[in-house]
């Protein structure tokens, strides 16, 4: 490789596409295990630090995990103004439970995520990650499935926020990506509440997910705005996508003034790393091919008719009949 010593003896290959392959250089393999729900890697990137994969995919790494934890967290707090309830979806590295937490309104934070062993892992060696927010006291936590959760536990929040894997085929996070599963979530959103879910790759070229996404989110939501980050690990621009029945400002200098205001007031013992009033604007502007695509997109992720824990999903468009629309597959 020229211009560049390789140190590592180790590689992971991670798809990007079927023809893309990031090589993660490993310096240190802490763990590597199949659960109950997916594959389960935690190693030193050199790089990036410690790292923890699923299913051969980089969740997150000390490196730049701000890059993707502040966003996720922080946008949804700020829009809301004064979160006290949180729920987060997935998250059991601790990272979002740990920005939350930095808020001094939020009172509570009920993480609930299907592996327990990832939580018992990331609590055991990502220590730099959550930094004892998953033994906060205000910090519940609840191995078991999130749709299970959000359509029998009565609860309602100022904000949730789904920190999950994918909807990879085969993958646990498959169903939770659809408009039933939005509508269940909707209901446990207090009045004026956020939703913040991660949204897959912004590259049209590797995917269309984030647009099908954002589409499905807007048949159940009235604000819907999506937003991106880039988290150099990651190897392409991370989509997220923020929705809410309240209306949704995040252009503007008088919103910068805002944000920076809020986060003054109420983010006093612990300090930001990316975020500001500047960078919160500039996350939401994407751009020009894939806000036309995502104004475009027709195809509304739902379940299988009769369904409530797909194998596949079914993209409906309107004006047509349902066609099975098969998740993004994951090259091995």
């Amino acid at each position: 490789m020229p211009g560049a010593e390789v140190k590592a003896d180790l590689w992971f290959s991670e798809y990007i596409t079927p023809f893309d392959v990031y090589q993660h250089g490993v310096r240190k393999l802490y763990v590597a295990e199949t659960t109950a729900y997916q594959d389960l890697a935690i190693v030193d990137l050199g790089t990036y630090g410690k790292a923890m994969f699923l299913d051969g995919k980089l969740q997150c790494a000390i490196g730049d995990e701000a890059l993707y934890h502040e966003p996720l967290c922080h946008v949804p707090c700020l829009l809301h103004g004064s979160p006290q309830r949180v729920l987060v979806l997935g998250g059991g590295d601790g990272g979002a439970a740990r920005e939350l937490l930095k808020w001094d309104t939020v009172e509570r934070v009920d993480i609930v995520d299907i592996d327990d062993r990832v939580i018992q892992t990331c609590r055991e060696h990502l220590q730099e990650i959550h930094r004892g927010a998953l033994d906060d006291r205000r910090v519940r936590i609840h191995a078991t499935d999130a749709w299970g959760y959000v359509q029998s536990n009565g609860e309602q929040y100022d904000i949730i926020l789904s920190d999950l894997t994918d909807p990879l085929e085969h993958g646990p996070s498959l169903a939770l990506f659809t408009r039933e599963f939005f509508l269940a979530v909707k209901m446990r959103l207090r009045h004026g509440g956020v939703f913040v879910t991660q949204a897959g790759p912004t590259s049209l070229v590797e995917s269309p997910m984030h647009p099908r996404i954002v589409r499905t989110l807007r048949a159940v939501f009235s604000s819907v705005q999506a937003f991106q980050a880039f988290i150099p690990s990651y190897g392409s621009p991370q989509g997220f996508a923020v929705a809410s029945d309240r209306s949704l400002r995040v252009r503007g200098d008088a919103v910068v003034e805002h944000v920076d205001r809020l986060i003054a007031e109420h983010i006093r013992g612990a300090r930001l790393v990316k975020l500001d009033g500047i960078m919160f604007t500039g996350l939401f502007c994407l751009p020009k091919d894939l806000r036309e695509q995502i104004d475009r997109e027709q195809v509304i992720y739902s379940l299988k008719k009769g369904g409530t824990a797909p194998d596949t999903l079914i993209g409906t468009k309107d004006g047509d009949a349902d066609a099975t629309i098969a998740p993004e597959r994951r090259p091995i």
